[in-house]
């Protein structure tokens, strides 16, 4: 039988080498490899644990994919016999809003919310689609069709105004376009022009407007890519009339916003997700 000692094993051991073995960090708390890793792989693994969360969050700088709202449910590619994850930091998710207001109170209010998005913290959005829709119908005295309905559509004039055919007045609309944080509040249903939150204009789009530049499936309503600095995206009409029976209005409105997690080692990341997906 050989000397036990005379392999590299038995030599191991008998250094002390079980004792001696260095600890061997997860990859990703390694510096010595993560600054090789591509960004997106630089975070570390979601934690579950509800009472680590808040831990989690001050140490890393970000918020476990879960916590947006996503579970973890794999998709598997049977074809290329890939697994897919829907908590995949590179996924880009996104929100599409929309609100009609039909017969809406000309008498007793002047604005109304038509569509809100809410950008996830520790996420990176841009506005992508800002649509807007009223209809207008001038009524008589008993309240039956006068005339030609106002819609708007791809072909509607930039600059035109819904017009009574009897009493000559026009309808005074405008819309807004609000992003702000803070906590989440109520809709905005028939309320005055002083409830209309003040912030800041969206990245490169108006902050409120009187015309049809963003009609119902008009051209420039889309591919926006305004990146967002706020967590809260609202869209609101303001609608006004000098006789409000004489008028049904039908206001309404649509919001698309993309958004993706932030990394904490590179943002323009998740930047450039959402804006070049």
């Amino acid at each position: 039988m050989s000397d036990p000692t005379e392999s590299w094993e038995a030599w191991w051991l008998l250094q002390g080498g079980l004792f001696r073995r260095p600890y061997i960090n997860p990859l990703q708390h390694d510096f010595r490899v993560l600054s090789r890793l591509a960004p997106v792989f630089q975070a570390p693994a979601p934690m579950h644990s509800a009472d680590r969360t808040e831990g989690f969050i001050r140490h890393w700088g970000v918020v476990p994919i879960d916590e947006l709202g996503e579970q973890n449910v794999p998709v598997i590619d049977e074809q290329q016999g890939i697994v897919y994850s829907r908590a995949d930091p590179e996924r880009v998710r996104w929100c599409d809003s929309t609100r009609c207001h039909r017969s809406i109170d000309l008498a007793n209010g002047e604005v109304w919310e038509v569509a809100r998005c809410v950008v996830p913290r520790w996420a990176a959005g841009t506005l992508e689609r800002v649509a807007t829709f009223l209809s207008a119908q001038p009524l008589d005295e008993q309240g039956a069709p006068d005339g030609a309905p106002f819609v708007t559509n791809i072909d509607t004039p930039l600059c035109i105004q819904p017009t009574h055919p009897t009493l000559g007045e026009s309808l005074d609309f405008e819309w807004l376009l609000r992003v702000h944080g803070g906590p989440t509040p109520a809709p905005l249903v028939a309320a005055p022009f002083q409830s209309v939150p003040v912030s800041d204009p969206p990245d490169g789009l108006p902050f409120q407007w009187s015309d049809w530049r963003y009609q119902w499936q008009g051209r420039y309503s889309v591919d926006h890519k305004s990146i967002l600095s706020s967590t809260i995206v609202r869209l609101f009409a303001r609608v006004a009339v000098a006789t409000p029976t004489r008028w049904q209005v039908n206001v309404g409105g649509i919001l698309t916003v993309w958004y993706q997690a932030v990394n904490p080692y590179d943002n323009e990341v998740a930047r450039q997700g959402v804006i070049t997906r």
